[in-house]
C-alpha cells in the first residue's frame, strides 16, 4: 500500500511540474502597418503590428492600436491551434517595448471549418510580379465567373525576413487553411482589396525592424 502511495503522489507531482512548464514563443523582428478601412477614413490613426519569428512563421503576435491604445492584442499559435488574448487599453508608442503583456485569457483556435471544402476559389495572378505587384482574386465559386473581391499586393525584397506572409493579416487564414500558395518571398510593402469598385482595407507599410524578445505563456 505505500509504495502505491508514493507512485500516486509521485505522478501528481510530475503532472504539476509539466503543466506549470510555459510555452516560449521567440520574437527577431515586427512589422508595422498603418490601416484604413476605407479611403476616406481620417479619424482615428490605426496601426496592426506584428511580431513574428523569422525562422518559424508559426505564431505571432498581433497588437492593434488606434490613437497608440492598444484594443487588441493576441497571440495565436497555428501548429498547436492555441489563441492568447492579452490586457489591452494600454498606450503604446515604444513598439520596440512590449514589457506590458500580461495574459488575460486563452482559447483553442479553430481551422476546421476554414480547412473544409468552400465553394470560394482563390487565383493568385503573377504577370506583374517583376514589378512587385500581385493580385489575389477570390471567386465565389469553382466557375470563376463572378469575382468576389481583388487583393492588390505590393512586395519589396528585405534582409530581416523572408517569409512574412504568413504573419499578414488578410492572409494568415487562406494561407493557413491552404487556399493557395503565395510564390514570393518579399515583404509585403502594401495592400488593399477591391470590392464593387471600391477600395478598403487599405494597408501600409511603416516599419519592419529586428527585435529580441520571449513571451511566455501557460500552456493551460
Amino acid at each position: 500500500m505505500k509504495s502505491i502511495l508514493i507512485a500516486f503522489f509521485s505522478l501528481i507531482m510530475m503532472q504539476s511540474f509539466a503543466q506549470a512548464i510555459p510555452e516560449k514563443y521567440n520574437f527577431d523582428y515586427f512589422t508595422v502597418y498603418d490601416y484604413k478601412k476605407s479611403e476616406k477614413e481620417t479619424l482615428v490613426s490605426t496601426k496592426e503590428l506584428n511580431y513574428s519569428n523569422s525562422k518559424d512563421s508559426s505564431y505571432v503576435l498581433q497588437v492593434r492600436l488606434e490613437n497608440n491604445i492598444a484594443t487588441k492584442i493576441v497571440l495565436v499559435d497555428f501548429k498547436n491551434l492555441k489563441t492568447y488574448e492579452f490586457e489591452e487599453n494600454k498606450n503604446v508608442t515604444d513598439y520596440s517595448d512590449v514589457g506590458f503583456l500580461k495574459v488575460k485569457t486563452n482559447y483553442d483556435y479553430s481551422l476546421k471549418s476554414c480547412l473544409k471544402k468552400s465553394k470560394t476559389v482563390y487565383a493568385v495572378d503573377y504577370k506583374n510580379q517583376s514589378s512587385g505587384s500581385i493580385v489575389i482574386n477570390l471567386f465565389k465559386n469553382h466557375d470563376r465567373k463572378k469575382v468576389v473581391n481583388e487583393c492588390f499586393l505590393e512586395t519589396m525584397p528585405s534582409e530581416i525576413a523572408t517569409n512574412q506572409h504568413y504573419n499578414f493579416s488578410p492572409l494568415i487564414n487562406p494561407l493557413w487553411c491552404n487556399k493557395f500558395v503565395l510564390k514570393n518571398k518579399e515583404v509585403i510593402k502594401s495592400s488593399y482589396f477591391v470590392s464593387k469598385g471600391k477600395r478598403e482595407h487599405i494597408r501600409k507599410l511603416e516599419e519592419i525592424s529586428k527585435i529580441e524578445f520571449t513571451v511566455k505563456v501557460d500552456s493551460l
